[in-house]
């Protein structure tokens, strides 16, 4: 019985396989939008905080897509999936996805490169593109 609402996402035994007890048999997602999730040195917790915009870099058949986030919350941590270190373990919402979106566009499990942005980065880059697109490049 699963502990709350979700999708199964995964089965792992097939009809007629003998499975040992204890066995993992289903893997259920939670009925929530999909977060990226991403792993700090401590030495850099100061340089991101919840809110900052976070550019995410998402493999697909057609490429490599960037998504817009932005970084949820910030917490010391251990995330042996991710880095066997200790440090700050860094949560990106997509607040402009719904969750379909966020279940099509971030595929189960699948790494991902995160990108925080600094506020006066980010308008630095917006420049530069728009002179660039007056200037035709």
């Amino acid at each position: 019985m699963a502990q709350s609402d979700g999708i199964v996402t995964e089965l792992l035994v097939l009809k007629g396989q003998l499975v040992a007890r204890g066995a993992v048999v289903a893997i259920v997602e939670a009925d929530a939008a999909r977060e990226a999730r991403g792993w700090l040195d401590p030495s850099m917790a100061a340089a991101v905080y919840p809110g900052m915009a976070v550019a995410v870099e998402v493999a697909s058949a057609q490429g490599p897509r960037t998504l817009r986030g932005e970084i949820e919350a910030v917490e010391a941590g251990i995330a042996p999936e991710i880095s066997p270190d200790f440090g700050m373990l860094v949560r990106v919402r997509f607040p402009d996805l719904s969750t379909d979106d966020t279940r099509r566009q971030l595929p189960h499990l699948a790494p991902v490169k995160l990108a925080a942005q600094r506020p006066w980065a980010r308008k630095q880059v917006e420049r530069w593109a728009a002179l660039g697109d007056r200037l035709g490049f």
